[in-house]
């Protein structure tokens, strides 16, 4: 969720995938 980079949503969806 702090991720200011292009792959932000997949940053995101990993995230929450893992948490």
């Amino acid at each position: 969720s702090s991720m200011g980079s292009a792959p932000s949503f997949l940053g995101e969806y990993a995230n929450m995938i893992l948490m």
